[in-house]
């Protein structure tokens, strides 16, 4: 869906609609016309090959929404990750619903302008759609469906909203394919990808009102076990910062579209036609409140018992998860623990196991004579066990700890006993070279 949409290698036309620069070409900026074309504009200084674009774009978004509901992946709606701030300057990613409906209706209006491009009213409902999808990502970006109805639209400025919105619903719908989280990588390039600027047809690269990046949540990293690909405004203080965790704002229902299967831990009563819930079962955990006064959230591994909680929520209602739990009555002090070197002797690395010994095989057996013999037999195999050398040595390549590989592995002593330190970097490419 991402190269089909945004650019795609046999067909010439899509080429300098992206552009790529940073590291290993990680960072992608996307325009529906380049600064080459402006030359090509019509007379009323709308891009023909933006506007063509924009309506490729949105046709095949429209084809792709299509697979996902006959697969059953998806319903009537999709949802986007966007970083926002609250009015106590609280930054965190809110989970969005977006109506399919919204794809559709963008595209049939802005085909019905093409066809008739003197009549400026027919641009007008269009515009009014790209800025309600904007205006999911920021609402600061939707203040175009605010102008007045008899207050004539800029041509150029509106073809802009329509390919910025395209934009959004194409990438939006890829992220939310892949449940927001995972690689970026189409197809045609070497590398993932890590950021995404959506220029829809601005000219300057520098300026690009909506940038998509991987961040991470607070608690729900260990749900979803990976880094988030979320929608933001350029200029967010929390970015400039280096943030890069953050809580997320998000309802039931959306949580469970995104990460289902999920199951509701419900009461017998309902509000307003909405379940009331204790929590919420989801990625091998749940979703409950701290305590009975809490407004935060917590997402923590397996499932618990709520037949004590008292306090509910409705399905519909944003919640704020995030919240982290620390037990008030344990007397070691944390960062102490750590820096003691008997806390090595209890951690050890995710993979290894020592040595040990399986019961594989009972027998039982009697004779009866003139004496009773009575005989018992237990069959136990050596497990081998798996050391770190090993572990580090199966990882893929590209995910070898460097640090280990300029450790040493072992000790060699010659007929002279002359004693050399054997690093883990020589017996890796030993290994390797086979």
């Amino acid at each position: 869906m991402f190269s089909n949409s945004f650019v795609v290698q046999s067909n010439p036309e899509w080429i300098s609609c992206v552009k790529f620069d940073g590291i290993a070409n990680s960072i992608a900026r996307i325009r529906y016309c380049s600064p080459e074309e402006d030359s090509e504009d019509g007379p009323d200084g709308v891009s023909e090959r933006a506007l063509l674009r924009t309506l490729s774009a949105l046709d095949r978004v429209s084809t792709a929404v299509g697979l996902l509901q006959q697969s059953g992946l998806c319903c009537d709606s999709f949802t986007i990750l966007r970083l926002i701030q609250s009015e106590n300057n609280v930054t965190y990613i809110e989970l969005c619903p977006i109506d399919i409906a919204l794809i559709e209706r963008l595209r049939s209006e802005l085909q019905r302008w093409s066809e008739n491009r003197k009549n400026h009213d027919f641009l007008r409902p269009a515009t009014m759609i790209a800025s309600r999808v904007l205006g999911v990502v920021n609402e600061g970006l939707g203040g175009i469906a605010s102008l007045p109805p008899r207050l004539p639209l800029d041509q150029v400025a509106s073809l802009h909203t329509c390919a910025l919105a395209a934009q959004v619903l194409t990438l939006g719908l890829v992220s939310y394919a892949q449940a927001h989280s995972g690689y970026l990588h189409p197809e045609f390039l070497v590398e993932p990808l890590s950021e995404v600027h959506l220029l829809g047809n601005a000219g300057d690269a520098d300026c690009a009102p909506i940038m998509v990046k991987f961040l991470d949540f607070t608690c729900l990293r260990d749900m979803v076990r990976d880094s988030v690909l979320v929608f933001c405004v350029k200029d967010d203080k929390a970015l400039s910062q280096g943030k890069t965790s953050f809580d997320l704002l998000a309802s039931p229902e959306d949580l469970a579209d995104t990460w289902s299967p999920a199951r509701f831990v419900t009461d017998t009563s309902m509000s307003d036609g909405y379940a009331k819930l204790y929590a919420v079962e989801v990625g091998g955990g749940t979703i409950h409140r701290i305590d009975g006064t809490s407004r935060k959230f917590h997402w923590s591994l397996g499932s618990k018992r709520y037949c004590t909680s008292k306090t509910t929520f409705n399905s519909n209602e944003k919640i704020l998860i995030g919240a982290i739990t620390v037990n008030d009555n344990c007397p070691l002090d944390e960062t102490q623990s750590w820096r003691d070197p008997a806390t090595n002797a209890y951690i050890r690395h995710l993979g290894t196991r020592e040595a040990t010994w399986e019961l594989r095989e009972k027998q039982v057996g009697g004779q009866a004579g003139q004496y009773a013999v009575l005989a018992f037999n237990a069959t136990y195999i050596k497990q081998d066990g798996v050391t770190l050398k090993q572990q580090q040595l199966m990882l893929p390549f590209n995910e070898i700890d460097l640090a280990f590989l300029n450790s040493t592995c072992g000790l060699q002593i010659s007929c002279t006993y002359i004693f050399s330190a054997i690093f883990s970097c020589l017996k890796f490419f030993a290994i390797r070279s086979q």
